[in-house]
């Protein structure tokens, strides 16, 4: 049992657990007292530690063992996602946290089907946020990818060293695979359902950006992305 908690962790601590971390523990891992259980914060490895009381709200772990274990891709990649609906983006962000994705930036486009005001925006941003967390649990993370709030597209030429960016473009012609490794750090930027527009594709390649394709058939937004990591772990990363 692996989970992300968000306070500091010291070999001899007796950390206690929020309500919904306890639930989870209880009823989807349906652990019991004297279970042994592994804490990361994000920050320094992971430690290993036993459950010394369990009730319906709280819970506490006694740790005893510290690793500083790091499963981080020498590859940092950041993805550049246009936002899609429901599930589709959950999935997204989970597999692409799990394939050791760096950072995730939300972009909305012409074409997203999801519009988020301020509200949203936060809920938004506070259920994806859940969703790395347990994809790092689940793959043996220690640490975290940065979630960026989601910005307008045209936000992006704002961004750091943009024009070394990978483009998931139908028009391109360029394989991953003929380009040459970025030197620590590589954006990839992929649409929303029915991918960028005419004007938005045009202004990304403006940016310098690389437009590549997958082959010669048409993926899904969830597929395209996810596709376009393993193969960029597979050559630069560490698949």
């Amino acid at each position: 049992m692996r989970l992300f908690i968000n306070q500091p962790l010291a070999v001899g601590n007796s950390i206690t657990l929020n309500a919904d971390t306890t639930h989870r523990l209880q009823k989807v891992m349906r652990a019991r007292v004297g279970d042994a259980v592994t804490l990361f914060n994000g920050k320094d490895g992971e430690y290993v530690g036993e459950i010394t009381s369990l009730s319906k709200k709280s819970a506490t772990v006694l740790l005893s063992e510290h690793s500083q274990v790091d499963r981080e891709s020498p590859l940092k990649v950041s993805l550049i996602q246009g936002i899609s609906r429901g599930n589709r983006m959950d999935y997204t962000i989970q597999k692409s946290v799990e394939l050791g994705v760096s950072a995730i930036i939300p972009v909305a486009t012409k074409r997203s089907m999801v519009k988020l005001d301020e509200e949203r925006k936060d809920n938004r941003m506070q259920h994806w946020q859940g969703v790395i967390h347990h994809a790092c649990e689940q793959s043996g993370r220690t640490r975290v990818p940065q979630l960026h709030s989601p910005l307008p597209i045209k936000d992006i030429a704002e961004l750091p060293d943009i024009d070394t960016s990978l483009f998931m473009d139908t028009q391109g012609t360029t394989r991953i695979a003929d380009i040459d490794p970025p030197q620590a750090h590589v954006y990839l930027i992929s649409g929303p359902e029915g991918g960028f527009d005419d004007d938005e594709r045009q202004w990304i390649r403006e940016l310098g950006v690389t437009p590549i394709k997958l082959g010669p058939r048409i993926l899904r937004t969830e597929t395209a992305a996810l596709a376009a990591i393993s193969v960029i772990q597979q050559l630069w990363g560490d698949l």
